[in-house]
């Protein structure tokens, strides 16, 4: 049971105090929100956004003066990208020291449902996109060597279905992508085989 213990310890800021107020909205974007009570070394209080998965950046830090206690310490944000992902995090000055994370989650709002891809085979083939939400995507088909078959812009107003046909000159299997633009990244993906 020791051993318990000791993770926990470990993954805390001991010898910290502090009273967590929240995200709140603020004129254009958001305000994280922290009093620090007491602390018995430099921390830093941190705004940091998703690059991938596990992965974070930070966008804006505050370091908390240790002889400066109790003080309340607030970052704030313009409007982001809807369904970037932000966490607000108190940490030590240490890249692999004890963090406490405060926040986790999508103030901008959660990311789209994803477009949903289907082949329908005959003579010709069709590809059906759905677009649950509008926007500017890159549709993109790649061949079994990774080599790139057609890139297709699309711009769209508000949600809807589209229909493409397939050459009958494509035979195989194919790699279907389909990148959002304004979130810079590939929102569907799927495996065709004609």
């Amino acid at each position: 049971m020791s051993w318990l213990w000791i993770f926990l310890l470990a993954d805390s800021l001991v010898g910290s105090r502090y009273v967590w107020k929240g995200l709140t909205p603020a004129s254009s974007g958001f305000c994280a929100e922290v009093v620090i009570e007491y602390a018995d070394r430099i921390l830093l209080f941190a705004w940091q956004e998703s690059t991938g998965v596990n992965q974070w950046v930070t966008v804006e830090k505050i370091q908390v003066d240790r002889s400066d206690v109790p003080k309340v310490y607030r970052l704030c944000r313009k409007r982001g990208l809807l369904g970037q992902k932000v966490r607000i995090v108190l940490s030590t000055l240490t890249k692999s020291g004890p963090k406490s994370i405060l926040y986790e989650g999508y103030p901008w709002g959660e990311p789209p449902p994803p477009p949903v891809i289907t082949l329908e085979t005959g003579k010709p083939s069709l590809l059906h996109i759905g677009f649950p939400v509008a926007g500017k995507y890159v549709l993109r088909a790649f061949n079994r060597f990774g080599e790139e078959i057609f890139t297709i812009p699309i711009d769209l107003s508000e949600p809807q279905e589209l229909t493409f046909t397939i050459p009958s000159v494509l035979r195989g299997a194919f790699l279907i992508q389909l990148y959002n633009i304004v979130l810079q990244k590939v929102v569907a993906e799927k495996v065709l085989i004609i």
